[in-house]
Parts: C-alpha cells; structure tokens; sequence
C-alpha cells in the first residue's frame, strides 16, 4: 500500500486576509527541513491560484475541503479527488478546480522515495479572522 502523507497545520490553506505564519522547529535534520520547504512551496503555490467563489462568498458559505491527490516525480498533480467535502458545492469545487489550475507544484524531495507520492490536504474557506485557526 501506498504511503499518504497528511500535511500539518502548516499545510493548512486559510482563504481569508491573514498572512500564512509557518511554525519553525529548533532544531530540525536536513531530511526534516526539506520536508518542511517542500510543504511550504506547496501551501505557497496553492496559495497563488486560490479564489474564494463569488457567490459562496455572498451567501456567507465557510468550511474546509480535504483533498487528495497524487504528485510524480516532476510535480504533476495527478487525480485531484474530496478526502472529505465542506458540504457547499461551490467550495468544494473551487478545492479541485484549484489544483488543476495550479498545473505543477515544488516536485517531491529526495528523502520522500515513493512515485506518485499520494497527499491529502486540508483548504479552508473562511470569511473572517474570529473563524479561521491561526497557523
């Protein structure tokens, strides 16, 4: 069986006007600190084709969308799918219609040997600061 990784809180995308803070551990191995920069650029290029649906938006719709999908070795993203639904279509749709807009993502590091490398990542939609977590 395939391993799954589960991105932390780091891996978690907020749609709000908060600025991303990442966590720092003090002390980390060189296989740990690429793992965290990989994650990083992930959250980061994500972050950059996100939208929060229009119309969700107006009907004051929130919530988190677990995704799932699969990353070669050049950082394709390969079939996008729900791990869990927000329970608003439009959100739910605009977490899949992301990930085929971002096109590539930061290819896996070396310490992380599987090819696809199967993800699972949390995106939440939330329209003010009292309802997003801090991460």
């Amino acid at each position: 069986m395939a391993e799954r990784y589960l991105f932390p809180v780091v891996g978690l995308l907020v749609f709000s006007a908060l600025p991303l803070q990442l966590g720092r551990a003090q002390s980390v191995t060189e296989s740990q600190n690429d793992l965290v920069l990989w994650q990083t650029g992930i959250v980061s290029r994500l972050t950059d084709s996100r939208r929060y649906p229009p119309q969700a938006r107006a009907d004051h719709e929130e919530g988190i969308v677990l995704v799932r999908f699969a990353l070669d070795r050049r950082g394709h993203v390969l079939t996008p799918s729900f791990a869990r639904t927000s329970g608003h279509p439009l959100l739910d749709q605009e977490a899949l219609a992301m990930l085929k807009r971002v096109g590539t993502l930061p290819p896996p590091p070396s310490s992380i040997p599987q090819d696809p490398v199967f993800l699972t990542l949390p995106v939440m939609f939330c329209l003010n600061t009292k309802n997003c977590p801090k991460s």
